[in-house]
């Protein structure tokens, strides 16, 4: 058995919509692209989405700190305004259960045949566990070694979107353990492909769940007969993991609270203590969402029919959101 290297790919945990509908030239486009391309480079935490049909960029990245000052960098090297759209949280999708799917693309003509054929079994992580990938293929008369890196690259850029909200897909291995090849017909794209049909197939009929990051808020606060308060705020806003001790005429504390409430807990804080000395807040990690906001979570996605695009292939993928 060959496991190679773990890889997360989601260090986000927050997004926001840049809509360039306003531009007027493909050169602004273009532009616009390059900036981008340039921000990725310099910045490994930043993800970008593109929507070709609304003619919108999804960035995603470490928070709104994160996120605002990368939207200012873009600005600074642009003459265009940018419109950007309040940051919201970056949900994440994961397998709950194992499931094998086969990827299967073969197709045959007069002069060119193509053949990928893989079998995969999806198997859940523990949260924060990332990406891994299996090998479990000793046979090369199965699938030949040079195209076994072809199937985890497909399933990394498979991996950038899911299917209920398209959300990216986290925290599961993928083991390669059979398939077959054609002497002449296979190819590295082959392969790939027959990786993203069968992670496809996985993702819509396995039981998948939606994850939603949660932060650690540390604070301190003075007035010493507010604890009911505080507790019943902790527990309205999905507060756990909670810590609470007096201090002097208050009290400090540290909670995690899941991101989406985490405006409403501060302004909770606000109303419950008269002066606050602290509060600080990091990112703790990703759980599961309540069952009762799945429905309109997926409803409100901004990543329905966003494509994760690594800028690669710049000159097509300018083309593609200009409308060529």
């Amino acid at each position: 058995m060959t496991m190679l290297p773990d890889t997360n790919l989601f260090a986000p945990y927050m997004a926001l919509t840049l809509s360039l509908g306003h531009l007027r030239t493909k050169d602004e486009v273009r532009n616009v692209f390059l900036a981008l391309k340039s921000g990725m480079d310099e910045d490994p935490r930043l993800l970008i989405f593109t929507k070709d049909e609304t003619k919108q960029i999804v960035l995603a990245g470490a928070g709104k700190q994160h996120l605002a000052d990368t939207v200012r960098r873009l600005t600074d090297r642009l003459d265009v305004e940018l419109k950007a759209e309040a940051p919201q949280v970056l949900y994440k999708e994961t397998f709950v259960r194992p499931f094998e799917a086969e990827g299967r693309f073969i197709r045959q003509s007069s002069s060119l045949g193509r053949y990928g054929h893989c079998w995969l079994r999806f198997e859940p992580l523990p949260r924060g566990g990332g990406f891994e990938f299996v090998n479990q293929i000793q046979d090369e008369e199965m699938i030949p070694l040079q195209f076994v890196p072809f199937v985890k690259k497909g399933l990394e850029r498979s991996m950038t979107q899911g299917y209920a909200g398209g959300f990216p897909v986290v925290d599961f291995r993928a083991t390669l353990f059979k398939g077959s090849y054609h002497a002449t017909d296979s190819s590295a794209m082959c392969y790939m492909v027959a990786a993203t049909i069968g992670f496809k197939q996985a993702i819509k009929e396995a039981d998948c769940i939606i994850l939603e990051p949660f932060m650690q808020v540390a604070f301190e606060g003075t007035s010493s007969d507010q604890l009911p308060s505080l507790i019943e705020a902790i527990r309205s806003r999905r507060g756990r993991s909670e810590s609470l001790q007096p201090n002097g005429g208050g009290w400090r504390g540290s909670v995690d609270i899941p991101l989406k409430e985490l405006d409403n807990f501060s302004n909770d804080l606000n109303c419950i203590f008269k002066e606050i000395q602290k509060l600080e807040v990091q990112f703790a990690y990703y759980d599961q969402v309540p069952d009762h906001q799945v429905v309109s979570i997926i409803s409100n996605s901004i990543f329905k029919d966003a494509y994760c695009d690594n800028l690669d292939y710049l000159d097509q993928t300018i083309d593609s959101f200009w409308g060529q």
